[in-house]
C-alpha cells in the first residue's frame, strides 16, 4: 500500500495528496455503511439495564426532534447519536473538526 513521505501534513507534497485523495474516496465511499453497522451494534450491543437500547433511544430522541420541528441539524445531530453515542463501544476524541473511535 502506498503511503505519505511526510510527518507533518505542511510537508505534504502534491502526490503525497494525490494518494491521500484517492484513499479518502475510498474511505468516504463507506460511510453509509459503516453508519449502519453501528445502528445495528446499537441494537444489539448496550449497557445493561436500561429498558431499551442505545439505538431505540437515540431513535427515540430523533423522533421527538422531528415532531416538533427542529431544524435539520438538530435533527440529524440526534440522528446521529444513535449511531456514535459511544460510550458501549469507543473512546472518543475530537481532533481537529472530526470524531474519532480508536
Amino acid at each position: 500500500m502506498a503511503t505519505v513521505s511526510f510527518t507533518e501534513m505542511k510537508h505534504g507534497t502534491q502526490e503525497d495528496y494525490a494518494i491521500l485523495q484517492e484513499f479518502e474516496h475510498k474511505f468516504n465511499a463507506k460511510t453509509a455503511h459503516r453508519l449502519f453497522e453501528q445502528l445495528e451494534r446499537q441494537g444489539h450491543e448496550s449497557i445493561e439495564g436500561y429498558a431499551i437500547s442505545r439505538l431505540e433511544h437515540g431513535l427515540q430522541s430523533a423522533t421527538r426532534a422531528w415532531r416538533e420541528g427542529a431544524n435539520d441539524d438538530s435533527f440529524q445531530s440526534l440522528l446521529g447519536l444513535a449511531a456514535l453515542t459511544t460510550a458501549d463501544f469507543c473512546e472518543p476524541r475530537l481532533i481537529g473538526h472530526n470524531f474519532y473511535c480508536r
